[in-house]
């Protein structure tokens, strides 16, 4: 399959990836919330990476 975005893996790493940053923004803003996005940023990228 060339579009990788029709896949169903593809939309839901991707419903993953919002729901995680969804959560982040719940979390008090401090510098663990920093921390945490940071990590989280780096890991969703990879997901993305892997799924395609």
């Amino acid at each position: 399959m060339r579009d990788f975005k029709k896949m169903q893996c593809w939309n839901l790493g991707m419903e993953i990836v919002g729901l995680v940053y969804e959560l982040l923004e719940r979390l008090p803003s401090s510098g663990i919330q920093k921390i945490l996005r940071s990590r989280w940023d780096r890991s969703n990228v990879g997901l993305e990476s892997r799924l395609t």
